[in-house]
């Protein structure tokens, strides 16, 4: 199957909806998966945005996973989440929240791994788990544009002591994090069990390799590209990235 999303004002009332159509080479018939407005009952800020679409098997079940952006408004975290969606079973449900704009996802039966993008500064990769709440609107380690007052912090700076998970890493500068691959070990035998992410506002991209279990980084390194990169797509065939 192909999945889309798409973001969209009908009747003066912000929506994302998400469907899903068999793949063929003459035509594809789309269906309605789901929609923010028939869950939530309510509209979207129009800051809202989407961010991933990724397939998640759980161990027992074929899911999507679809990220939400937050509405950046003070004290409100209906949005910024990760929902999760059984196209089989028609469910849906909020997977994880707090999180800014989630721009990468990936998924296997082992972990669950976001790269967000923070405020200015506080760009976040995280473990995502079920139920989790990871800070955003409240916390971050980076700071809003519009504050002008250097006097204080905008956002409280200790995800833990506030009750909320703290990020696997966070990237104090302003790199726009955007997608995360992982890599197959036969692609260098330098490069074992690494990741790929790529950045926008940085225009780099990030080899990183993950500590046990997910919940360190044991190094990055900046590879220079000189443009903003979005995605990533690897071909096994010919041991490629493709930005």
């Amino acid at each position: 199957k192909i999945y889309f999303a798409t973001g969209f004002i009908k009747d003066r009332c912000n929506q994302i909806e998400l469907y899903s159509g068999n793949i063929s080479t003459s035509k594809i018939n789309f269906k309605l998966v789901f929609s923010t407005k028939e869950k939530f009952k309510q509209c979207l800020h129009p800051k809202n945005n989407f961010g991933r679409i990724e397939s998640y098997f759980d161990g027992t079940n074929n899911n999507i996973l679809l990220s939400i952006g937050h509405s950046a408004i003070d004290n409100d975290d209906t949005f910024g989440n990760i929902i999760l969606i059984n196209e089989d079973k028609n469910y849906s449900e909020i997977f994880a929240k707090g999180l800014r704009g989630t721009l990468g996802i990936y998924a296997d039966e082992n972990v669950i791994l976001g790269t967000d993008n923070g405020p200015k500064g506080g760009d976040e990769i995280n473990k995502i788990e079920k139920g989790k709440h990871y800070g955003f609107p409240y916390v971050s380690y980076g700071e809003k544009y519009t504050n002008l007052d250097y006097s204080k912090p905008t956002y409280k700076k200790d995800h833990k002591k506030n009750g909320f998970t703290e990020p696997v890493y966070s990237f104090v500068y302003a790199l726009g994090i955007a997608e995360i691959i992982k890599l197959p070990n036969s692609f260098s035998p330098f490069w074992q069990d690494n990741f790929i992410i790529s950045t926008l506002n940085g225009r780099h991209l990030l080899r990183v390799k993950f500590g046990e279990n997910y919940n360190k980084l044991l190094y990055n390194e900046k590879i220079y590209i000189g443009e903003r990169v979005r995605d990533l797509k690897y071909l096994n065939n010919n041991q490629k990235i493709i930005l």
